[in-house]
């Protein structure tokens, strides 16, 4: 896998989400944002998890990123 390859990391947490493996998934989940900031999919898999599990960096994170993408909607209406 490379090292720098967002999509990969943002196909690795949904991976380990089907297999149960919660903090893992948000391990790459939070990866691929670190790559790609405004990597909104990525944010998107991140809320659908049990929030007891994320920090509040990961929701800031998840903040930006979902903003990021309004912010694109927004410009092409």
């Amino acid at each position: 896998m490379k090292p720098n390859y967002a999509d990969a990391y943002n196909n690795l947490g949904i991976a380990f989400k089907k297999q149960g493996k919660i903090d893992k998934a948000v391990d790459a989940y939070r990866q691929t944002l670190s790559l790609k900031p405004d990597y909104a999919d990525a944010a998107r898999n991140i809320v659908k998890l049990p929030v007891g599990l994320l920090d509040l960096e990961t929701l800031e994170m998840c903040e930006k990123a979902i903003g990021f993408s309004d912010s694109k909607l927004k410009k092409t209406k």
